[in-house]
Formats: structure tokens, sequence, C-alpha cells
């Protein structure tokens, strides 16, 4: 009986270990399954928020330069940078904001905090464009309420209105399209744009400041220096960024 009793427990205990490890190695596969749908760009981490920078650039150089086809009538080079068809500053608005409402999604809280973010951040880019280069790209002097010309209370109505857009309609389809993309290609193919486009925004600010020192009749005083003077000429420069204008030179 005792015999009897010991086979019945040893099959019990049997059975239970091995409905242990169906459990374990169920579990793990759930695991790896999750791991394999977990997209590089998940959430708002820094692929995501790379791409949306990328994204919101493309966005701002097409309407920038649709709205001059409306406005003036005839093409004119719209970009922020040397090489490629972006505005960062519409690639960094787009960032902020998909941070600044991650977890609100009242229309009018949006629109105010775009508004009022937008408005703030046009008027330090166009004081630090001034700063380092003596340029500007805008100037809304002639609008009612305006601050020093860099930015007006109609255009922070504008940024607010983008911020809706943005969140409501451009952000939720970008961020799904994103995470689209392969875990292993988004990942090879972001630190390539990434280093392209890190080498764009150096050359960018690198040729305009030495822009900047040319006008006021600073040689060069070294071999990058020289090479800016060579293959980036305020003629080229001119014709890339045609619309800034020059408000003082630097000294």
């Amino acid at each position: 009986m005792r015999r009897k009793e010991q086979v019945v427990a040893q099959s019990s205990s049997s059975k239970k270990g091995k409905s242990k490890r169906l459990e374990d190695a169920y579990q793990t596969l759930q695991e790896n399954l999750q791991d394999e749908q977990h997209s590089f760009a998940a959430g708002t981490n820094f692929y995501k928020a790379f791409w949306i920078f990328v994204i919101g650039s493309l966005i701002g150089c097409v309407f920038e330069t649709v709205l001059c086809l409306i406005q003036r009538g005839h093409y004119e080079n719209r970009v922020g940078l040397i090489y490629g068809p972006f505005i960062p500053i519409y690639g960094i608005g787009m960032v902020l904001c998909m941070y600044l409402f991650r977890h609100e999604k009242n229309p009018f809280k949006v629109f105010v905090i775009a508004a009022f973010a937008g408005g703030a951040f046009e008027y330090i880019c166009s004081y630090l464009q001034e700063l380092l280069f003596g340029t500007v790209s805008w100037d809304y002097s002639k609008y009612f309420l305006n601050f020093g010309g860099r930015t007006s209370v109609y255009h922070a109505m504008w940024w607010g209105v983008a911020g809706l857009i943005i969140v409501f309609v451009l952000y939720p389809v970008c961020s799904k399209g994103i995470e689209k993309i392969p875990n292993k290609i988004g990942c090879i193919v972001s630190w390539i744009c990434i280093i392209l486009i890190s080498v764009d925004v150096f050359l960018s600010f690198a040729a305009s400041y030495r822009q900047g020192q040319r006008q006021v009749g600073v040689p060069a005083q070294n071999a990058f220096a020289e090479f800016l003077d060579r293959h980036y000429p305020d003629q080229r420069l001119d014709a890339i960024f045609a619309n800034k204008k020059t408000v003082k030179v630097n000294k």
C-alpha cells in the first residue's frame, strides 16, 4: 500500500514538474515574441525623437516652399541646412510637441501651450541667429503685437494650430509608421542618418559663421577656414539660404 502511494506521489510530482517546465517554456516563448515585436523606436525614445525631427524638418521645408509660392508667386529655396530639404526649427518643434503632449489630449490646452511654447521658441531662434551670424530669416515687425520682429501674437496662434495638427494628426501616423520599420534595419539606417545630418548641421553652422567673418574682413586663419572659403563662398550660401538677411556683421 505504501509502495503504491509512493508511486502515485512520484507520478504526481513528475506531472507537476513537466507542467512547470511547460509553463516556463511558454513564458519564455511569450517574452521572446514580445522582444521581437518591441520596436527599436518604441514610445518616445531617442530613435523615435530623431525620426520625428527628420520628418518635421522635411514637412517644414515643403510647407515653407509652398507658402512662398502662394505668397510671392515664385519658387525660392527654403532650407535651414546646406545639404538636404530640412528646416530644423520645424523638426525641433515637432519633437517638443511629442514630449510636451505625451499625456495631454485636451485640444484647448494643447493649443494654448503650443502657442506660447512655439512663440517663445521662434523668438529664441531668431535672437540666436542674429547673435551668432548677424542675420535673420524672418521679420515680423509689420505685424500687430510683435516682439522685436522675432515673433508675434498672430504667429504664436499659428504655432497653436500647428500643435493641434501635430498632436492629433501627424504624430500618431508618423509614430506608427516609424515603429513598423524592422529593428535591425531601423537602427543601422538611423545611425547612418544621424552621422550625416550631424555633419550637415556642423558644416552649415561653420560656413554661416565663417561668412560673417568674411563680411568684416577677417582672413582665414587655419586650414578649415580656408576649406570653408573655397567650398562655401558667399554666393553659394546666399543662394542656399535665400530668405536670410544681414542685420549686422560679426566682429
